[in-house]
């Protein structure tokens, strides 16, 4: 007897470490207006047809190029009617290399009439085939959550797509992950990235997941426990979302799929996007595919102390009772707050203004944060960088070193992050600064010592002609602690029109405020940055700032146009 009492207790135990699901069916709620919302119905021309640019939401885009591999994971899901030539498109995940993740409802909308479906992987649908994998699949393949009720779009609206065949891995094509089972975060607050391609080629944007009770007040938990939301204000108002495109979160161990867009509204609106919470699914996931979920290996350490102790006797009594509560398993985990990611808007009267996002570690190697002292002032000076070799830093003019030579500081690198932390002293005669424009190298004391959470960033080849206009940029900035957010790049003759007192020369780039937010902690000498196939590039460093409340460009240095001078004042040797 005690025995049994035991073994049901470990079982009670196991089942709540991995989070079973269960939620009681309910109505929906009314729906909304579905005059501002896509319809999610199969239109034939809906394939090839633009969505235009509304020029009345300054927070309107079409995104950003991905370049090849960028978003492996992302699944284009063409259903063939028997009725009509042309397929019907939607987006999905791959979520291992035999399935693929959607919502339910297009799929139980066309069942009827499908003749057959495809699913496109590794398509930036710009002409390039050489990354594509097509894999067909049936109306047999189709697995609707068994508690999805069509045509209701709030509950259970979930459904996998089983291939004919196995996916290929490759650098193209690559199941993302999923929430480990001891994954309890909201993602409140944090970056998520978004590819779509309403129309051709693909694209991708960032927006910040919101809070549910911000996003929908109101409406039951029975229903809002299954969503996630994100915010249009920060990161832009996506035109290429689609009905099924992923949210995902990026942590230190790559990208995780959060969500699957279910409620998509059209790019002249600012509502947030609702998807799909694929946490909530978890356990039927785990019962219904092949994925493998992960867990933490301090839980399943405990896991197993518990069964070894429960079978040499000390865990439990004859004398254990197991009350009712014990045995409730809620389907959205306890609410925790991801206050290491990102603050909430402190500008209340501008929803542009943000604090940006907090990095995880190794996330940014580059990032170096200066502090300065003066010997004939008790002040200092402190500013932001960006570490371009071992040996030295690229920054923005440091104040008033011209007048005193008796300067010294110290660059922390990996600031914030424990043992990573690295700290190297400099002089003011190991500073050198462009006699016009506001730029700066620093050398330091000695070599810094490079591994994962401190690394040099390339900078832009000889050869590199690019203006990066329309690109996106990322500005790492913060106060010692990092942070960042991302920005559109704007052409120098836009910044000029929309900048009260600047006009961008060549010598300067510019990000547009209204296509990412309004950066509360941006610094003087913040990097910039974008991405490509072969990396991370310096293409800025930040010369003007207006605070956050405002949205006026900010405007960095180019790079590109100091070549020559960074390459005789610093050891960086340049790619041609």
């Amino acid at each position: 007897m005690k025995l049994l009492k035991a073994l049901f207790v470990v079982g009670v135990v196991i089942v709540s470490l991995l989070e079973d699901i269960t939620c009681n069916e309910v109505d929906p709620p009314p729906p909304e207006d579905t005059r501002s919302i896509i319809n999610t119905l199969a239109l034939e021309d809906e394939v090839r047809q633009p969505r235009i640019l509304p020029e009345d939401n300054k927070i309107a885009t079409d995104g950003y190029d991905p370049f090849p591999g960028q978003v492996p994971y992302y699944a284009e899901v063409n259903v063939k009617s028997k009725y009509l030539t042309a397929f019907h498109r939607r987006a999905g995940a791959l979520v291992t290399l035999n399935y693929v993740l959607m919502p339910a409802y297009f799929l139980y909308q066309m069942l009827s009439e499908m003749e057959y479906g495809m699913v496109g992987l590794g398509a930036l649908g710009n002409g390039s085939v050489v990354y594509e994998q097509h894999i067909n699949f049936s109306v047999y393949g189709i697995n609707f959550h068994p508690l999805y009720k069509h045509p209701t779009q709030e509950l259970y609206n979930i459904a996998l797509i089983r291939l004919e065949r196995p996916a290929i891995m490759s650098r193209y094509v690559k199941p993302i992950r999923l929430p480990r089972l001891s994954d309890r975060r909201t993602y409140e607050m944090m970056e998520g990235t978004i590819p779509g391609a309403f129309s051709n080629p693909l694209r991708y944007a960032r927006n910040q997941v919101m809070t549910n009770a911000e996003c929908m007040p109101g409406i039951a938990s029975t229903v809002s426990d299954q969503l996630i939301c994100a915010n249009s204000y920060v990161g832009g108002s996506f035109c290429a979302l689609q009905h099924g495109s992923p949210l995902a979160i990026e942590d230190e161990n790559g990208p995780v799929l959060v969500g699957l867009g279910y409620y998509v509204y059209a790019c002249s609106y600012t509502t947030p996007n609702r998807f799909l919470r694929v946490s909530f699914f978890r356990e039927w996931l785990r019962l219904n595919t092949d994925y493998i979920f992960e867990m933490k290996v301090s839980s399943a350490l405990f896991v197993l102390c518990v069964i070894v102790s429960c079978f040499v006797g000390k865990v439990i009594s004859s004398e254990v009772n197991i009350s009712p509560e014990s045995t409730v398993h809620h389907a959205l985990p306890v609410r925790v707050p991801d206050v290491k990611r990102q603050l909430k808007n402190p500008r209340n009267d501008n929803k542009l203004a943000t604090e940006g996002f907090k990095t995880f570690p190794g996330q940014y190697p580059y990032r170096a944060w200066l502090e300065s002292t003066h010997s004939s002032t008790r002040y200092g000076t402190v500013v932001t960088g960006a570490l371009i070799t071992p040996n030295y830093i690229l920054t923005t003019r440091i104040r008033n070193i011209d007048l005193d030579k008796t300067l010294h500081g110290v660059a922390i690198l990996a600031a914030g992050y424990g043992s990573w932390e690295q700290r190297i002293n400099f002089t003011a005669t190991a500073t050198s600064f462009h006699p016009i424009h506001d730029i700066g190298s620093i050398r330091l004391d000695h070599s810094a010592t490079l591994n994962n959470y401190v690394l040099p960033v390339r900078l832009p080849r000889l050869s590199d002609t690019r203006s990066y206009e329309n690109m996106e940029g990322t500005s790492v900035g913060g106060y010692y602690f990092a942070r960042y957010l991302r920005n559109r790049v704007m052409s120098n003759e836009a910044c000029s029109q929309a900048h009260p007192s600047f006009y961008a020369s060549d010598a300067y780039i510019c990000t547009d405020r209204f296509k990412g937010g309004s950066f509360c902690q941006i610094q003087h000498g913040s990097p910039l940055t974008i991405e490509d196939e072969n990396g991370v590039v310096l293409i800025g460093v930040t010369n003007v700032i207006k605070i956050c409340e405002l949205n006026d460009p900010t405007v960095y240095v180019r790079v590109s146009l100091f070549r020559d001078w960074i390459q005789n004042n610093s050891d960086y040797v340049f790619e041609y």
